[in-house]
């Protein structure tokens, strides 16, 4: 008798312990929706300028998704006309910091469409550049065996556009001296590419396809050595090919230059 009530006691407690943990865990989710609620509240109280300062709080924090989501505030705000071109850069910065690069790529597109000529394009195509480096996922690797003509470097090819669109465009920016080094590398890092590919075309026998390859090196990246290099591999295709007139050009160029 003694075990049976024993067991009906725990049964009781078990069920009233159930209905505590149940009213503890509602009381925490009407406490949350409560706070978001008043959230929503404070966001709609706050004017754009209150709003655009907590969000530039946020970026100093590096709470990322926070800031996102006040930028996004002031995007939907119909009278949010004084800061749209501004709050591009912003949400394109935050994006990339966020881990959205495709998606801070696209914030830029729509700001280079709407405002072509704005007074910090030069802030965009820096952000631009970077953005295209850090989404390259193909670091090339000049020492394998790898056909090169697989690989792919489209996104070094559109930072160095981007930088070189901005050193011409605009020579006083304060982003001038980064863009010149990162303009420098990316020129070396494409022409490696293109002569490994040439190489390769040329070990290959496909003399025309190396011819084209060394030329787009001469004609649009300056890299001393590589510059070196294609003119070589220029007479050398020529010579084979029998354009003996070719051959004596680029041979005495070489010669010149070296």
């Amino acid at each position: 008798m003694s075990y049976f009530f024993n067991s009906i006691c725990i049964n009781k407690f078990i069920q009233y312990f159930q209905i505590f943990m149940i009213l503890c865990s509602l009381t925490f989710f009407l406490y949350g929706c409560g706070n978001i609620f008043l959230k929503f509240d404070e966001f709609n109280n706050l004017n754009l300028e209150e709003l655009y300062s907590k969000a530039k709080k946020e970026v100093l924090l590096g709470h990322w998704q926070n800031a996102k989501n006040y930028f996004n505030l002031i995007e939907n705000n119909e009278s949010s006309g004084p800061y749209t071109a501004q709050l591009l850069l912003d949400l394109a910065y935050v994006n990339w910091k966020d881990g959205e690069k495709y998606k801070a790529l696209s914030i830029l597109e729509q700001f280079f469409k709407f405002y072509p000529n704005h007074k910090k394009t030069d802030s965009a195509l820096y952000m631009q550049g970077l953005l295209n480096i850090d989404s390259s996922k193909i670091l090339v690797n000049f020492l394998t065996k790898q056909d090169p003509s697989e690989r792919d470097i489209e996104n070094l090819r559109l930072s160095y556009y981007s930088f070189v669109e901005l050193i011409n465009k605009f020579p006083l920016s304060k982003y001038l001296f980064d863009a010149k080094n990162h303009s420098v590398w990316l020129a070396n890092t494409i022409a490696k590419h293109e002569m490994n590919i040439a190489e390769y075309y040329y070990n290959k026998g496909a003399y025309l396809a190396a011819i084209n390859r060394a030329q787009i090196i001469i004609k649009n990246f300056g890299g001393l050595c590589e510059i070196k290099d294609a003119l070589s591999l220029l007479t050398k295709s020529y010579k084979i090919l029998d354009l003996f007139e070719l051959e004596n050009d680029f041979q005495y160029l070489f010669k010149k230059k070296f």
